[in-house]
């Protein structure tokens, strides 16, 4: 990897023992994710998986109607691919870059032996694992019983912690797919954090103005799954100089 220093910025990688990750830095080749870039057809085997710097995947189940909704994202905290340390070759999901940004690449097959050899790397993958289904399964209670200005603050916090900058750049067609909804009601949601000063969203971007009153606004599911990361993924490092509430 030319940039070891670049790994660090994965909460996975910068858990790992030095000598784990000097075993596996050789197998790490840093590239980077073009927004909207499909990283994984759905039910197509999976050649590489990813460990996000400052890039964000959503990974979305598509219907035969073309509509889409997201299940999860992932970011700097864990991996995309971590279905390879099941022993599974593919995924339901159409994985789509929803941020761009850095990713350290590793091919499938030398990813199987770390993990089979590497004791602390196959403890972390496989806590990531129990992390992505506890983010599926809150995803789906959120959905089902919070509106969509929560459902919003909380979606564009989870964002925020993991590029690590005040301007997002987003869509109102993404969101649309990241919501579950159509894109007018995407318009009334953000309309509606903007004047309560909160968001201020521009064209493609949104700007974060008031983070501490966007928390207020969030579902109680922004706080649960923060928590399920500290506890399954222990780290020094929090986002935006944060500490999570117990």
């Amino acid at each position: 990897m030319h940039d070891g220093q670049a790994v660090y910025r994965n909460r996975l990688l910068r858990a790992l023992p030095g000598a784990e990750l000097s075993v596996m830095e050789n197998d790490l080749r840093l590239i980077r994710w073009k927004i909207s870039e499909t990283i994984y057809d759905a039910n197509v085997p999976l050649q590489h998986v990813y460990f996000p710097m400052n890039a964000v995947c959503s990974n979305i189940i598509m219907m035969e109607n073309g509509a889409g909704v997201e299940t999860s994202t992932v970011g700097c905290e864990g991996l995309v691919g971590a279905h390879a340390a099941l022993g599974e070759d593919r995924i339901p999901t159409t994985s789509i870059c929803q941020i761009a940004g850095e990713v350290a690449c590793m091919r499938v097959e030398d990813f199987r032996q770390h993990f089979d050899r590497l004791p602390r790397f196959r403890e972390l993958a496989t806590r990531f694992n129990v992390l992505l289904f506890n983010m599926i399964s809150q995803s789906a209670a959120c959905n089902r019983l919070h509106q969509v200005n929560a459902r919003l603050a909380r979606w564009l916090l989870t964002t925020h912690d993991r590029v690590y900058s005040d301007d997002v750049a987003l869509t109102h067609e993404f969101l649309a797919i990241m919501l579950g909804v159509n894109r007018p009601t995407v318009t009334i949601a953000l309309r509606a954090l903007r004047d309560m000063g909160l968001i201020e969203p521009r064209r493609g971007t949104i700007k974060i103005k008031d983070r501490a009153g966007l928390e207020k606004a969030s579902c109680e599911c922004y706080k649960i799954v923060q928590l399920e990361v500290e506890r399954l993924l222990p780290d020094g490092v929090v986002p935006h100089g944060r500490a999570v509430a117990g």
